[in-house]
């Protein structure tokens, strides 16, 4: 093989080797940016199930904290309107 012949040779294997590396470059960029995008979107639904979870969780409480709060405000009401009926009355029959 001559010089030139070595030279061609080698400029061939460079151009592949060059070709070759940005395809593997390409395949790289592409598996990585699917995967960044698969997990992206799987925490997102993730984030999303658990805010939903967390609004409904809240809605329950409170509705059951209201429940709990009427339940005692009406309690005291009927204690103290039992009281002042009897006030009344003892000050009736006095």
């Amino acid at each position: 093989a001559t010089v030139g012949q070595l030279y061609h040779e080698y400029s061939i294997e460079k151009v592949a080797r060059i070709e070759g590396d940005a395809q593997t470059l390409k395949s790289a960029n592409t598996y990585t940016n699917k995967q960044v995008n698969a997990l992206e979107q799987k925490t997102n639904q993730q984030l999303q199930h658990e805010a939903t979870a967390r609004i409904e969780g809240d809605a329950q409480t409170l509705k059951s904290a209201n429940t709990y709060t009427n339940k005692q405000v009406n309690a005291l009401e009927q204690k103290n309107n039992q009281q002042l009926q009897h006030e009344a009355t003892a000050r009736i029959e006095g």
